[in-house]
């Protein structure tokens, strides 16, 4: 078996990314205090979602794998943009609503029973197009609750940090059933996840878990056939600037990173369809190209770049999944062809 180590990207992930010729990368990977008890649990969960068919990283957790805890504040979606995303467990953690403003502010949640001298205090408030943001206070408990029912800025002003600030994805927050522990896992990257123990030393970060080396974008782990038939897609995407609020270009980029970076880490997941079939986007594309000769350009270079990129694609998954020639080819025409249709958005009529 060869062994290939890839340290370009050294100076950011503290490691070389070791890629086996003939195995599936093994991936999670985690770093940190491995052997804590909530990290190997976290870690746990990591894989099970990671070997999911689960688009997303930040999908529910398959929290049936975690034998000793459970959730008591957390997400049960992976789209979270409408907001007011959370359910708590009422045993753990109580719920205020904002008074005044609902347009911008939302919901209080507070922990109980104060744990190591500290009441926990997640703040909720509403942003815009990506969802709510979410802020993490360690108070004294004598701080009645309702001190935090004002904007964020004014607990600045009293003196009140948080120790998490404005992350888009509320932590998922865990509860030992025996020790009573409190901890969480960070999903705010789809890359990763930071797990954090809540103890005598406050909230802190103790194990990092890695779903893939520290490359952007992820199309870069491909073969430059596949890079170039990414980077003739995003140019007849376009950039998507003065969009307004709702950001429809941005938000199909987001989605085709991600995508990309399923190709090439976890191919069995892309599965769900997009929202328009191949005979949608061929004739939606057939009929921008009639645009002009810049735009027909754009269309015959993409035809001529697809099968070069299912190529290139398919032997890299024969290499790094150990497949057939013939299932590495199938898993690669699919790959490329969800990529090619989850690009555009053609919206049919009623």
């Amino acid at each position: 078996m060869t062994i290939f180590i890839f340290c370009r990207q050294l100076a950011m992930t503290g490691a070389c990314m070791v890629l086996m010729t003939g195995t599936a990368l093994a991936w999670p990977l985690m770093s940190g205090d491995t052997r804590r008890s909530e990290c190997v649990e976290a870690l746990a969960l990591a894989s099970a979602q990671f070997r999911s068919d689960a688009f997303s990283m930040r999908a529910p957790l398959p929290i049936a794998v975690a034998a000793m805890s459970r959730l008591v504040l957390s997400i049960s979606e992976e789209h979270i943009e409408a907001g007011d995303a959370q359910s708590a467990d009422p045993d753990v953690f109580g719920k205020m609503t904002y008074p005044g403003n609902p347009n911008t502010l939302r919901n209080v949640y507070w922990k109980i029973s104060p744990q190591n001298g500290k009441r926990l205090i997640v703040a909720e408030s509403q942003v815009g197009w990506r969802g709510d943001q979410y802020s993490y206070y360690l108070a004294d408990p004598s701080l009645p609750v309702d001190t935090f029912l004002v904007d964020p800025e004014q607990l600045r002003t009293l003196g009140l940090k948080p120790v998490i600030a404005e992350v888009w994805r509320p932590l998922q927050l865990l509860q030992n059933s025996v020790s009573g522990q409190l901890w969480a896992i960070d999903q705010n990257e789809e890359r990763s996840w930071d797990v954090y123990i809540l103890d005598e030393a406050g909230m802190s970060a103790r194990c990092h878990i890695a779903f893939m080396s520290n490359v952007t974008p992820a199309v870069r782990l491909l073969p430059k056939p596949a890079q170039r038939f990414a980077t003739l897609l995003a140019e007849a995407l376009g950039p998507g600037t003065n969009e307004g609020t709702l950001q429809p270009t941005a938000r199909i980029k987001n989605l085709v990173e991600q995508a990309w970076a399923n190709a090439a880490m976890r191919p069995w997941a892309l599965k769900r369809d997009p929202y328009n079939s191949r005979a949608e986007v061929d004739e939606g594309l057939e009929k921008w190209a009639m645009r002009g000769p810049k735009y027909r350009r754009a269309y015959r270079a993409i035809h001529r770049q697809y099968p070069q990129a299912v190529a290139a694609l398919a032997s890299y998954y024969r290499a790094t999944f150990s497949k057939s020639p013939r299932a590495a080819r199938q898993m690669a025409a699919q790959s490329i062809d969800y990529l090619y249709r989850c690009t555009f958005v053609f919206h049919r009529e009623p």
